[in-house]
């Protein structure tokens, strides 16, 4: 069972992120950047086991990957509607 999707917002700037993000969540769709010092699957945050010091590779690509939850209640309609909006965000704040 998949509870969340990810995704990349390759060759945006940051500022360019925190806006779609911005954007998504004032529509209602919550989405999370891996690489957020929130977030708990950003590796940064595991308190079981040492961090390895070379991780920029991996660093550069938690800093782009999008969270998005999937809630279990939703109806294939609700993801639709949910992706339009993703989609909206998406050219409200790159404008393509």
């Amino acid at each position: 069972m998949c509870d969340t999707i990810q995704f990349n917002l390759v060759d945006m700037t940051a500022s360019e992120i925190q806006a779609f993000l911005d954007e998504s969540n004032a529509h209602g769709v919550q989405l999370s950047i891996f690489g957020a010092k929130e977030n708990a699957r950003n590796f940064r945050n595991w308190t079981y086991g040492p961090i390895p010091e070379d991780c920029e590779k991996t660093e550069g690509i938690i800093q782009i990957a999008v969270d998005c939850r999937l809630p279990m209640q939703f109806e294939d309609e609700d993801f639709d509607v949910m992706c339009e909006v993703i989609s909206e965000c998406m050219e409200a704040v790159m404008g393509n």
